[in-house]
């Protein structure tokens, strides 16, 4: 990604009437660091929750799957969800883990190289979100393939742009192909908005990275102090939004354009869909995709799908 897009996104979203930034650049090193904070809070349960999905029900999951198959994760992060999947595996004929950090996918590679010796790994470091180019599956053509997508990433993206990401996983999927992915499920208005605003503040600190990295990636002039954090369910909308608020007037300097702040004006910098299991299901096969099986946590917070395509 070059300066130049991330310059130009900020840019348009910054020129709409309600000001938004895409909530992949919330990810930067620091930004990252401090996720994976939020992940280990006790208000925040989509993590615990997966994984107590992932480890319960590997082996099920990995049958559905089947031999000699290609898992792709985009988005993979460390990798740390995928693992329990790959432990069950019979045989899978490889694992490209596809992320924006090349470090992350470095530090990855090393890492399943001592975890998994006999396990064919493949970095394409890429913005999922964007067009990829996958010449590593030609010397799969005849294996299976199934995209991995936990952690509920589905639910940052608006449902029509929802449908369009799973199009696309179904692509990569191919004939016979597979996805299996994590979403959060529909819930008490007060267990969310914790999940999203904790008290310890972590998340407000994530949030307001954003205007951090802003000022020291493209030379902006955000005054972080008068910017406060909010986030809220949105009942009719099904989502989570996070917002950065301004709490003064004030004009932001990107590049050679003004962008001016009134009082109580935000950036809606987050959109977390959550899904119930039919509604879900309805976005996928509105995708082309079948579920074959699901699975959800003892507390019914979160919920695990394995589609095929139709």
């Amino acid at each position: 990604m070059t300066n130049t897009h991330f310059i130009n996104e900020v840019l348009d979203g910054l020129s709409q009437i309600q000001k938004m930034i895409p909530p992949k650049y919330l990810y930067d090193q620091k930004g990252s660091a401090i996720f994976e904070e939020i992940c280990g809070l006790p208000e925040y349960y989509p993590t615990r929750s997966e994984l107590e999905i992932l480890s319960a029900n590997a082996r099920e999951m990995a049958n559905l799957v089947g031999e000699d198959s290609v898992i792709i994760e985009p988005g993979c992060g460390s990798g740390h969800k995928v693992r329990n999947l790959l432990k069950e595996l019979q045989g899978p004929a490889a694992y490209v883990a596809m992320d924006i950090s090349s470090s992350s996918l470095e530090k990855l590679q090393e890492d399943f190289d001592h975890e998994f010796p006999d396990l064919n790994v493949h970095s394409i470091c890429a913005d999922f979100s964007e067009d990829v180019e996958f010449k590593v599956l030609k010397e799969f053509e005849n294996n299976k393939k199934v995209v991995f997508f936990p952690g509920s990433t589905v639910g940052n993206f608006l449902p029509g742009d929802a449908i369009r990401l799973l199009q696309k996983f179904s692509v990569w999927a191919g004939q016979n192909g597979g996805l299996l992915i994590g979403v959060d499920l529909k819930k008490d208005h007060r267990t969310l908005e914790l999940a999203y605003d904790d008290p310890q503040g972590v998340t407000a600190a994530f949030n307001l990275n954003l205007l951090n990295r802003l000022n020291a990636e493209l030379g902006t002039s955000f005054d972080v102090h008068h910017f406060t954090h909010e986030a809220f369910y949105n009942e009719a909308l099904g989502r989570v939004e996070m917002h950065l608020k301004c709490q003064v007037p004030q004009e932001v300097a990107i590049c050679n354009s003004l962008i001016q702040f009134k009082r109580g004006e935000t950036i809606h910098t987050e959109n977390s869909y959550k899904y119930t299991v039919d509604e879900f299901c309805d976005l996928a096969a509105k995708a082309g995709l079948s579920l074959k099986s699901y699975w959800k946590d003892c507390r019914n917070l979160f919920c695990v799908y394995y589609f095929e395509k139709d």
